[in-house]
């Protein structure tokens, strides 16, 4: 067979998908991992504001914020970590997913109630909640599943179509 690639062309391509997707998933998790961090290192330097402004959204009752803020904040810190070092890649990343639809949530919720408050995302250079800063949410959740995607469907490089084989 003539036109068919041989065997270790395939591998060498396939190598070279993987390190490429390899890279990328690294830079994107390099760019979500910094938003949280920085997000996280603001909270920690004022944790008040931050409660003040989870208590803004209305959606919690008051006895709970200073402990969902306190909570929040470390777990963006952890998050934030453990995807910069690249451990656990895949929990990470899932979890990240589901807190920046969460964000996104929050800010709908807001946007519908018409209520006119500051995002609380990073301390005092936060902005208004707006439509803006709901797709910049919604667009970091998409991000994120897409490394956490990206993550559960790394084998496909691994498949040839002929064969069906792990190459």
């Amino acid at each position: 067979m003539s036109g068919d690639p041989d065997r270790s062309d395939i591998k060498s391509n396939s190598s070279r998908n993987i390190n490429i997707l390899n890279f990328l998933l690294r830079m994107l998790g390099c760019l979500i991992g910094g938003i949280l961090l920085y997000s996280a290192l603001t909270h920690l330097m004022n944790p008040y504001d931050f409660a003040f402004r989870i208590l803004e959204y209305q959606l919690l009752n008051p006895d709970t914020v200073p402990a969902f803020a306190a909570f929040l904040t470390f777990f963006q810190l952890v998050l934030a970590t453990t995807l910069i070092w690249d451990i656990a890649r895949q929990g990470t990343w899932f979890l990240i997913t589901v807190l920046f639809v969460m964000f996104a949530g929050a800010q709908l919720i807001s946007l519908l109630r018409g209520l006119k408050i500051d995002c609380g995302c990073f301390g005092y250079f936060s902005h208004q909640v707006s439509w803006w800063s709901f797709l910049g949410t919604l667009t970091c959740a998409i991000v994120s599943f897409v490394g956490f995607h990206g993550l559960e469907n790394r084998s496909i490089f691994y498949e040839t179509k002929k064969t069906g084989n792990s190459v």
